[in-house]
């Protein structure tokens, strides 16, 4: 994309007298080179707007310009307004509505779809002078605006975002004005993309230009000619003066981009996971759930409950992106991809998964697996025979799933969400693994502690006759709502004290390998055996506190 914006760019400078491709300049070659060149790129300017440049897009059905009737398409006259338009009728009876290319003085182009429209909601700053793609292409593809891409995007079959169709702007001074009188815009569109929609509606691509060069304000005398490239699909007028130096190109360019509908189809297909190769990895699995330490390196298409273990650290690449990948407690999620539907933790703190789920990932999922692959230092959870190996709803208490519930419908002015996504990103720790444990400390904090709204509960304590000091945090002004509200001083604290631990272990934390971290973590891992247990139980504290909370503070 960078080089066809240096490129675009190129064609709005004017070189010098003396270079020795001025007189190829005045004449637009350069122009007409650079149409012939991104017909055959992946990125395909559809529309752009740069100074004294416009090239402006429409798909026509194929029976109107095969074969193209030039003087026809010559004739066009318009610009990229919006899709329809109201029209009036012959006699002036009635209006009515009608599709934007009819008035572009061009029978071949008037039953074509634009691709682009410039929009403008007048003296309306924000709304001025934006840009909208074709709503029938962006549906079929499920695009979607994404401002912070400047782009119309969609996930891949990995899951990931791509861009299909680029808004590219310019400015001369390099800040991307468009208000620059040297600015401009351009909009891309993924060539294969936009030939899998032309092969569905029957169409090929007509790209309309216009380009003058120096001032041609008030020059009647032009040497007028009109070239025609069949091979590019480029027709054109084009008129150069002299004294002053002047030119102006206008023209079309008929591009066949449509693929095979073969290749539509498989691409259909491939996007929703119809057609994809199956594909099994070998991993090293239990031949036994008693005799657990009993192994042989089987494939994931033997489809029986064989339990295959891993280092805990194969759940990072997932907790490192959560606005890709879901971490339910048994079950994992790529958005619009894949899912592993039952994963567990043994006591010994491995991951582990059965064949029968692992055979399911996509071939790029399984090898990464298959790099945390080892032998078992434990045999599966109580909590996996209970359940039947099937990932079936599990009736035991999960204390964070408790704090969501609580957080996710909660209303009231003492507590207020943050951040929408707050609640998706508070997960239990990787077992063994303590710096993700002190992450999950941190959010946890940061979705519960920072909620309370210190304003709020500062003026409920006073309005209950506590005078809380200046420098009271959202904590202690909760212990003081409470005693206002005729609780004692101990049950108040008591309520309050998770809360306490949370924020003073996050505080700690924050000094980096401090000797109070240290100490945390050594009677974290002494007294509950591993840092994913001390998490669960100190959610579990937050949760009964949160609930107590919420029945004291019901009618606050």
């Amino acid at each position: 994309m960078n080089d066809i914006r240096r490129r675009l760019r190129a064609l709005s400078n004017t070189p010098s007298k003396d270079d020795d491709g001025y007189d190829a300049w005045l004449e637009q070659a350069d122009l007409v080179e650079f149409l012939e060149k991104n017909a055959e790129e992946e990125k395909t300017v559809v529309y752009a707007s740069v100074p004294g440049i416009l090239i402006f897009s429409a798909l026509v059905p194929q029976d109107d310009v095969d074969p193209p009737d030039v003087d026809d398409l010559l004739g066009w006259n318009g610009f990229p307004r919006s899709a329809y338009a109201a029209g009036e009728s012959e006699f002036g009876s009635e209006m009515r509505v009608e599709p934007s290319l009819k008035g572009y003085s061009s029978r071949s182009l008037s039953k074509g779809e634009q691709l682009v429209f410039n929009r403008s909601l007048d003296e309306v700053p924000e709304y001025y002078d934006y840009m909208e793609i074709l709503q029938k292409f962006s549906h079929v593809f499920g695009l979607h605006y994404m401002q912070e891409r400047s782009a119309w995007c969609r996930l891949d079959g990995r899951g990931d975002i791509e861009n299909v169709v680029e808004e590219v702007d310019f400015s001369s001074d390099g800040s991307g004005s468009r208000n620059d009188e040297g600015g401009g815009r351009a909009v891309l569109f993924d060539r294969s993309t936009l030939g899998e929609y032309a092969a569905m509606t029957g169409t090929v691509l007509v790209r309309m230009f216009n380009c003058d060069r120096g001032s041609t304000w008030g020059i009647s005398e032009y040497e007028r000619q009109e070239r025609r490239s069949p091979e590019s699909g480029i027709f054109y007028r084009c008129g150069v003066a002299r004294d002053p130096d002047a030119s102006y190109a206008k023209g079309v360019q008929v591009v066949s981009v449509a693929i095979s509908s073969e290749e539509v189809v498989g691409r259909f297909r491939k996007r929703r996971g119809f057609d994809d190769e199956l594909h099994y990895e070998k991993f090293i699995a239990s031949l036994s759930l008693r005799e657990y330490d009993k192994t042989a390196e089987i494939s994931s298409e033997d489809r029986r409950l064989a339990p295959a273990f891993f280092r805990p650290e194969v759940l990072s690449r997932y907790k490192a992106d959560p606005d890709k990948y879901h971490i339910g407690e048994r079950l994992i999620r790529c958005r619009s991809s894949w899912t592993l539907e039952v994963y567990d933790i043994n006591e010994a703190g491995q991951v582990y998964s059965f064949l029968k789920y692992l055979n399911r990932l996509p071939r790029e999922e399984q090898m990464y697996w298959k790099v945390f692959n080892e032998k078992p230092k434990a045999p599966v959870s109580n909590r996996t025979i209970r359940t039947g190996f099937l990932g079936k709803p599990d009736s035991e208490y999960d204390p964070l799933q408790g704090i969501k519930n609580k957080l996710r419908y909660l209303r009231c002015s003492w507590w207020k969400m943050r951040s929408s996504s707050a609640l998706d990103r508070i997960r239990y720790p990787i077992p063994k693994l303590k710096e993700d444990w002190k992450n999950e400390i941190k959010a946890l904090d940061q979705l519960i502690v920072e909620g309370f709204d210190k304003k709020y509960l500062r003026e409920k304590a006073e309005s209950g006759g506590q005078s809380p000091e200046p420098n009271f945090g959202s904590l202690k002004l909760i212990q003081e709502c409470l005693v206002g509200l005729g609780f004692e001083e101990n049950d108040s604290h008591s309520i309050v004290a998770p809360f306490f631990e949370l924020h003073d272990m996050r505080s700690k934390f924050s000094h980096r390998e401090g000797e109070k971290a240290q100490k945390l973590e050594t009677e974290a891992l002494k007294n509950y055996g591993s840092y994913r247990a001390h998490y669960k139980d100190l959610a579990a504290k937050c949760d009964g506190s949160l609930e107590k909370l919420m029945e004291a503070f019901e009618d606050l």
